[in-house]
């Protein structure tokens, strides 16, 4: 009876050692991810040779360090938690996996590893699409995650279906057309824009006309506030061989012009003159911007100071709401945001100046209902906007855009302090744009510090004198000055991802200042008082640009922006 038990328990031991006999030994590896917070018991299966079969049921990493030499097949099983199904892929080495099943093979005196990922379960997001415009260039099916997640195809340029693989969940599904002729392009959006759940089949087959492209407008400034203007190229002179500027207005000291989703133009000027108030920033309604007149005026913006007590030992506090702003940009609800980088807080106390106490550098924000409500009200002043941000994360930064995903990009370029010249990216939930108190009349002041609110400084990239996002918005590119080139960074990266280095033939010293993409994903570069729009780049790394077409301003550019002039034009477009 004893020897009976313990030749079962031989029997058992080998069975689970991997053993191809007393022969070479080798390592198998395999490690198994998870979802955080999923909480979920992966399945694992792992056979191999002499009858070798073990179930792998934690996450985290697996050795099998004498394993027999020969071939191992690892089957991850579905497994659901919490209503969720969640599957997995298997790779062997550095070759990701494409199914959930396997083999490995061990050779004797090395170590082979295998990773297992889990991950929601896809599901098939069918989308029929049909009756779409002739002279269609491409179709942008788009479902929209609730927490903001994007899946994208574009492989249609007619009728047809496409099949959306995302996990289980409610998603918004629109589809556009880009629609193009020889002289113009215009938008189509599918009337279809739902909530369905995946997976569905979902029919989308009503297209309305949106406006074409539009004007390419354009603002700049000298070293001294003259010569400086703002002026714009009509769309059929852009769709010719050899633009030219169709419109020209002089001005003084107008660094940026840009546009909200209803074609209002916004125009910012420089400061000019140390804690004097003057107009800063002026919105024009699209009957305005159409001829580039200066008036009427909707409302201006100045850099007024508001008062509070408390925290200046003494008595009243002074801030100054803008000093010198530098760029703006309007997110997707339309707030207004500026970065001000010689701006300081706390200007005066009781009338004289105070020492600095924090970093130079202002992120502000006017919320686009207080922006409303002046609209209302033609020629009024916005004296102070709802929050203004300071500290290390908005240190010198001098451009902004937004991504796609409501990320706040901030190129810095003025050191300051605690603030090299650099890219920073702030999380879309990280900032909030609230209505200026109406009784208090004074914005909140909170400190966005390094290590904030999912604050990250990518890193040290040259001169950003101005970054965009291109229409995908998967990749961020950004004017570098001082570099004589343009770089394109991964926009969906957490960390720095260089993808492209681009200098323009030709142009060895072109010392870019603003960027802009039309509606067919041409980038339009301006250095000096050029503007160039570049042919289609290829390639990875270090790479060279050909112009395409070309024409000269009667002032050094400091910002290009295209007005599509139409609230409904979908803002991937815009």
């Amino acid at each position: 009876m004893r020897w009976t038990a313990l030749l079962a328990l031989l029997a058992l031991l080998l069975t689970a050692c991997p053993s191809g006999g007393t022969g070479a030994k080798g390592q198998l590896e395999i490690t198994v991810n998870i979802p955080a917070g999923s909480g979920i018991s992966p399945n694992v299966l792992v056979s191999g040779p002499g009858g070798f079969s073990q179930t792998i049921s934690q996450d985290g990493v697996r050795s099998f360090d004498s394993a027999g030499v020969g071939d191992y097949t690892i089957t991850a099983q579905d497994v659901t938690a919490g209503g969720t199904t969640y599957s997995a892929r298997v790779s062997v080495g550095s070759t990701p996996g494409t199914s959930s099943t396997a083999t490995a093979a061990v050779t004797a005196n090395t170590r082979t590893t295998v990773t297992v990922d889990y991950s929601p379960a896809l599901s098939g997001l069918q989308v029929n699409v049909g009756n779409v415009p002739t002279n269609t260039q491409r179709v942008i099916v788009r479902a929209r995650a609730s927490d903001g997640t994007t899946t994208e195809d574009t492989s249609l340029s007619g009728n047809g279906s496409v099949n959306l693989n995302v996990p289980n969940g409610t998603y918004n599904v629109s589809v556009l057309a880009v629609v193009g002729t020889p002289t113009t392009i215009a938008a189509s959006l599918s009337s279809f824009s739902a909530s369905v759940t995946a997976p569905a089949v979902v029919e989308a087959s009503a297209f309305t006309a949106r406006p074409a492209t539009g004007r390419l407008y354009l603002a700049g400034v000298g070293a001294t506030d003259t010569p400086s203007g703002i002026a714009f190229v009509s769309e059929a002179s852009l769709q010719s061989a050899t633009p030219a500027v169709s419109q020209n207005r002089a001005d003084t000291a107008i660094v940026e012009v840009n546009f909200d989703r209803s074609g209002n133009l916004f125009q910012l000027a420089r400061g000019t003159t140390a804690n004097a108030i003057q107009t800063l920033i002026t919105r024009f309604s699209p009957v305005a911007a159409s001829t580039i007149a200066t008036t009427p005026v909707d409302f201006v913006i100045t850099n007024g100071f508001f008062e509070f007590t408390g925290g200046c030992a003494g008595g009243t506090c002074r801030d100054r709401n803008l000093t010198a702003p530098t760029d703006m940009a309007l997110d997707a609800s339309g707030n207004l945001w500026l970065v001000d980088p010689t701006s300081q807080a706390r200007i005066e106390t009781n009338g004289g100046p105070i020492p600095a106490t924090t970093p130079a550098g202002r992120l502000i924000c006017y919320s686009a209902a207080d922006l409303a409500a002046a609209a209302a009200v033609p020629g009024s002043n916005i004296g102070t906007p709802g929050i203004i941000y300071y500290g290390a994360a908005v240190a010198g930064a001098t451009s902004l855009a937004f991504d796609r995903t409501g990320n706040l990009w901030m190129g810095a370029v003025v050191t300051a302090p605690t603030a090299a010249r650099r890219l920073t990216r702030i999380a879309s939930g990280s900032l909030t744009c609230p209505n200026l108190n109406p009784v208090s009349q004074t914005p909140q002041t909170p400190e966005l510090a390094s290590g904030e609110r999912n604050y990250t400084v990518t890193a040290t990239i040259g001169e950003p004198a101005d970054i965009a996002l291109d229409p995908s918005g998967n990749s961020l590119w950004v004017a570098n000055r001082t570099g004589n080139n343009l770089i394109e960074v991964d926009a969906n990266a957490t960390t720095l991802s260089i993808l492209r280095t681009v200098t323009v033939t030709g142009q060895p010293s072109l010392a870019p200042t603003s960027l802009a993409f039309d509606s067919r994903g041409r980038l339009w570069v301006a250095g000096g008082s050029s503007v160039f729009a570049l042919n289609a780049i290829s390639g990875s790394g270090a790479v060279s640009a050909t112009v395409e077409k070309s024409f000269t301003a009667s002032w050094p550019v400091t910002s290009l922006a295209f007005n599509l002039g139409n609230a409904s034009t979908p803002p991937f477009l815009r």
